[in-house]
């Protein structure tokens, strides 16, 4: 399984988007929720240490749709971060030897961001 991970320490960050499309680029986003524009969080897992931080959908900033993720692991000076949660219907389909388009937006506020792909 492939998993999609976003650990940020001391952070004060608003993830705006995540995109993952085949190329030659098409306009497909194979992130379900990579706008940010579902209501819940349902496509979403987070962890943290301390256990307590803020994991929300807001509407204060965006670049396209109307809101984007509120994620602030500065709460007792611990760390923390996202992932992508596949469940059976809706994968992050990938195929080998195809190449990718990865990216995402976020506007950090304070401390650092990591990304890993596996």
């Amino acid at each position: 399984m492939k998993r999609h991970v976003y650990t940020f320490v001391g952070t004060l960050l608003l993830l705006i988007g995540v995109f993952l499309s085949p190329l030659p680029a098409h306009a497909v986003n194979l992130v379900v929720d990579g706008d940010m524009e579902l209501g819940d969080l349902s496509e979403w897992r987070h962890y943290s240490n301390p256990a307590n931080f803020v994991f929300e959908k807001t509407g204060d900033h965006f670049v396209s749709g109307a809101q984007s993720m509120h994620i602030d692991t500065t709460i007792n000076g611990g760390g923390g971060g996202i992932q992508k949660f596949q469940a059976a219907n809706t994968p992050v389909n990938v195929q080998a030897g195809r190449t990718y388009t990865y990216s995402f937006s976020y506007k950090l506020l304070q401390g650092q961001v990591r990304t890993i792909l596996g």
